[in-house]
């Protein structure tokens, strides 16, 4: 009998015995799944590993066309390389798929099938579970994704920033040019210092736009909170959009609860939240339409809905409504100005204030409706204060 040396003091003899023996154990010790199938796929044999990977033990699997395991989406991509091996046109071939567990979960497993003759032909497949690198990477692929969409949107703002900033230059550079030909005559200068101060009041408009975004992300906003009053805020801020309400003949219906409701919160932030909401229904509706401002309690807690019968919102955008550089189309509204970002404003402040901000829509041509959903407050003591 012949003896290979070995380190230590241990030998192994060349014989069938103790070649089963070792191989035994590595076949058991493996980190991946064995697996050794007939070549039409019935189950023979497998490892530990593999029971673990799969959820069965080998009793269960016995019985089993290892095909039935896998996930019916990925049988027919899989199919073209099994046959060539089952054909002998390759000896071997690896493939990511997707096996169904005992416990119905999905996992992706990276399979390498040989043909094999022991001294029969069969199938040895080496299984690897990659489902924590497949779901990394399928992280990495989203977030790349979001990223070229956020690059994307940022890039069209920052084009229509440049193009809402350009509007006004041109009127006041035909003023001054105005001016500059009048040579004294003093009957063209009311006009145009009234359109100079409506182009400038734009251009500080879109840059106190800017700056409020850039505050709200950066949470240097901080709220004056009081107790409120609900009807003069909402009062408010239908005197603030009323001008343009009234501007593009729309029908606006106000409801408010019988009982007086109070709120906690800035009342100047509250109403520039409302006052938006008011200004994109009057702006995304054709002229002569109908708003509706709507409050009410439900659940203890304040809703208040604004709806408008105008150009509605596409499927698509609905979900992404309220996210920075986000833009509807903009056609009903492009004579108005104003860079988009009022809704993003909006709801920064709504969860500033410890509520939510919904926006629903049925799609183009349907309306939409925003909810703001904000916490009651109890009543002042005082019922006279303001």
């Amino acid at each position: 009998m012949t003896f290979v040396d070995v380190p230590g003091p241990q030998r192994f003899a060349e014989g069938a015995w103790a070649r089963e023996e070792v191989f035994r154990a590595l076949f058991e010790q493996a980190a991946v799944g064995i697996v050794l199938l007939s070549l039409d796929g019935w189950f023979l044999g497998g490892n530990r590993m593999l029971s673990r990977i799969l959820g069965y033990t080998e009793e269960e699997l016995r019985g089993y066309r290892f095909s039935d395991l896998v996930h019916p989406e990925d049988l027919v991509v899989e199919q073209p390389l099994l046959d060539d091996l089952l054909a002998g046109r390759i000896s071997q071939f690896t493939f990511e798929k997707r096996y169904v567990r005992k416990d119905g979960r999905a996992i992706w497993v990276r399979v390498s099938s040989s043909r094999v003759m022991a001294p029969e032909p069969y199938r040895l497949s080496i299984l690897e579970d990659i489902t924590e690198r497949k779901r990394m990477e399928a992280q990495l692929a989203e977030q790349a994704a979001r990223l070229r969409e956020a690059d994307r949107r940022k890039n069209e703002f920052l084009a229509m920033l440049a193009h809402e900033l350009r509007n006004p230059l041109a009127p006041i550079r035909n003023v001054l040019e105005v001016l500059r030909r009048t040579e004294g005559d003093g009957s063209k200068l009311p006009a145009a210092c009234a359109l100079l101060e409506r182009q400038v009041a734009q251009l500080t408009r879109l840059v106190d736009d800017l700056l409020e975004v850039s505050r709200v992300s950066q949470g240097k906003i901080a709220l004056r909170r009081e107790r409120l009053a609900l009807a003069p805020v909402i009062q408010q801020a239908v005197e603030t959009s009323l001008p343009l309400i009234e501007a593009r003949r729309h029908a606006l219906s106000v409801a408010l609860p019988q009982t007086p409701v109070w709120i906690e919160g800035d009342r100047a932030r509250l109403v520039q939240v409302l006052g938006n909401l008011l200004n994109n229904a009057a702006k995304y509706s054709p002229e002569g339409g109908r708003i509706e401002l709507h409050a009410e309690l439900k659940q203890g807690e304040l809703q208040v809905r604004v709806r408008d019968h105008g150009a509605g919102i596409v499927p698509e955008l609905l979900p992404h409504i309220f996210e920075p550089f986000v833009q509807a189309d903009r056609t009903l509204a492009h004579s108005q100005g104003g860079l988009g970002v009022g809704l993003t404003l909006a709801k920064r402040l709504v969860e500033l204030h410890g509520g939510t901000i919904e926006a629903h829509s049925e799609g183009l041509g349907h309306g939409a409706e925003f909810r703001i959903r904000l916490p009651r407050a109890e009543p002042p003591a005082d019922l006279s204060a303001p």
